[in-house]
């Protein structure tokens, strides 16, 4: 988006195109991160649930 700036030769519609898709980048990156991080959530509850299961012998 930069450069289009610098060249001074775009319009007013080619720059909103450019702003709108690295807006679209950034709220896509945001959403990639909260999906690896809730992934990571659920993967440390579960491991914690494997862990912390409790050993009761059965009696018959």
């Amino acid at each position: 988006m930069e450069n289009l700036v610098e060249v001074g030769k775009v319009n007013d519609r080619q720059l909103e195109y450019a702003y709108h898709r690295t807006y679209i980048h950034r709220i896509n990156v945001f959403a990639d991160g909260t999906w690896a991080l809730l992934g990571g959530v659920i993967a440390a509850l579960g491991i914690h649930g494997l862990v912390t299961i409790k050993d009761n012998p059965r009696t018959d």
